[in-house]
């Protein structure tokens, strides 16, 4: 990710955190709008929106969001952490296959909550951000995967 790319996603990051609260809720939406990613949460039938698990998820999503955008400078110090969520998330179902699920739920909330004032520059920024947040998160994933296979 460059510099340029650093800027503006740390910067409308702030912006999406003061001015769309609901950012994550946009994001499951779209999310479990797939069967084969709504399976993988016990929470995501029905009104889920009101379900303790997922108000309680969705608390550490936006954490982990948080950290990861303050953060993206050291990407030296996020990219193990995000290295071992993977590795996590190996135990629950995931597969490489949904990185690209997960991209696309997170572009779509950002280009939801921006409306009107999305343009090039963020679509830009944002694409290498997801990709490079992913990168770490795919190789954790794998090896758990492989190791898992053994």
């Amino acid at each position: 990710m460059d510099d340029s790319a650093m800027k503006i996603t740390q910067e409308s990051w702030a912006m999406v955190e003061r001015e769309i609260p609901n950012w994550t809720d946009i994001f499951y939406d779209k999310m479990f709008s797939d069967p084969n990613i709504a399976k993988l949460f016990p929470f995501s039938a029905g009104d889920f929106k009101t379900n303790e698990k997922f108000q309680t998820h969705t608390q550490k999503v936006r954490d982990t969001m948080h950290t990861a955008m303050t953060s993206i400078r050291e990407f030296e110090k996020l990219g193990p952490v995000l290295k071992k969520m993977g590795e996590r998330h190996a135990d629950y179902g995931v597969i490489p296959e949904h990185s690209v699920n997960f991209k696309e739920a997170f572009l779509h909330t950002l280009k939801t909550g921006y409306g009107d004032k999305w343009n090039e520059d963020l679509d830009d920024a944002w694409n290498q951000c997801v990709d490079a947040l992913l990168e770490p998160f795919e190789d954790g994933l794998n090896e758990a995967l492989a190791a898992k296979n053994q």
